[in-house]
């Protein structure tokens, strides 16, 4: 099975609209399925790998690593910017997580009126520099990633929105309950959160900020 098979690209249909939209957010994934806490959340092992990237996250804190932390300060850790809750191992925030550690550190989830997915730059993936034929003109998805994420320093100058956007995961949007920007951690001022609900109770947490897209508006402060 190729890759182009595995992570299909990122186009809208007929009719389908963009409402939420947040990463990459250049931190770690974290996760608390059943009772164990995982810090960083592991790749799946059939993952692609990814070319080696120049901005990586910060080391997650030790007490965030060795699970002694309280699960709902998860954000008390500037390194995590993903946290996926889940009772089973198979609910759809750890299918998630799962395609977000895909990512590295540079995947971005987005739900839209049909969907909800994780996408990411296919230029991360090493295959990808070993076909240049694979280089496309930028789409939708990857000129509203650009507003969210806005300039930074790619490895080798490359541009990560030039090339197809690609998805690690999705589910139809029939499985998701309910997106919200509810109140997370114990410190002061909160940080910027969105949660996505889905169906099965599993819910996954991702920072957001300023030029992020979240129900249908960008966020301006």
């Amino acid at each position: 099975m190729t890759t182009a098979k595995r992570y299909p690209g990122f186009q809208l249909r007929e009719g389908e609209e963009l409402k939420t939209v947040t990463g990459p957010l250049t931190r770690h994934v974290g996760s608390l399925i059943g009772n164990r806490i995982q810090v960083p959340h592991p790749a799946p092992p059939d993952a692609e790998p990814l070319v080696p990237l120049d901005h990586l996250p910060h080391v997650p804190l030790e007490s965030s690593t060795s699970g002694r932390f309280p699960v709902d300060d998860w954000s008390g850790d500037d390194s995590i910017g993903w946290w996926a809750e889940a009772r089973d191992p198979a609910g759809d925030a750890v299918r998630a997580a799962d395609a977000l550690a895909a990512c590295g550190s540079s995947g971005a989830i987005f739900v839209t009126t049909h969907r909800f997915g994780v996408g990411i730059p296919e230029y991360l993936f090493a295959y990808f520099r070993e076909d240049p034929a694979t280089t496309e003109r930028k789409g939708l998805f990857g000129k509203v990633l650009s507003a969210v994420a806005g300039p930074k320093k790619y490895p080798n100058h490359w541009d990560p929105f030039e090339g197809k956007l690609v998805w690690t995961w999705e589910c139809g949007i029939e499985r998701v309950h309910g997106v919200a920007t509810p109140l997370v951690g114990r410190s002061f001022p909160f940080p910027k959160v969105v949660r996505v609900a889905f169906t099965d109770g599993s819910l996954l947490y991702g920072r957001y900020d300023v030029g992020c897209l979240i129900h249908g508006e960008k966020v301006k402060k």
